[in-house]
């Protein structure tokens, strides 16, 4: 679970980013996660979109398995925290209408599609 650095937004939150011309949804998916917490993932599997209004965007969540060790280093540029929690210690999602609340609270309940 992360945190946002510097914005209003202080609840958890998930690994995010954007798509570089030329990479695979996939491809994001790696360089995201081992640029802002510096860990190594494999076996990801897409889980749903949601299309943004608030930003014209169009959000694609992915889950996927730690691939070796699993110190996090964080960018603290991008993110005040970042730390492991079992699932019995994710605090349940207070809002529904994002992507990123529906993907934290279908892993904390086991739900995952």
């Amino acid at each position: 679970m992360t945190k946002y650095s510097g914005r209003a937004y202080t609840n958890y939150a998930l690994v995010a980013g954007f798509v570089e011309i030329g990479e695979s949804l996939e491809q994001a998916v790696r360089r995201e996660v081992k640029e802002e917490v510096g860990l190594n993932v494999r076996n990801i599997s897409y889980y749903k979109s949601q299309p943004w209004p608030f930003t014209d965007t169009i959000l694609a969540g992915f889950f996927a398995e730690l691939d070796g060790d699993d110190t996090i280093v964080l960018d603290e540029d991008e993110l005040s925290l970042g730390v492991w929690l079992d699932k019995k210690d994710i605090p349940p999602a207070e809002r529904s209408i994002s992507l990123t609340s529906d993907m934290i609270e279908a892993f904390r309940t086991g739900s995952m599609e």
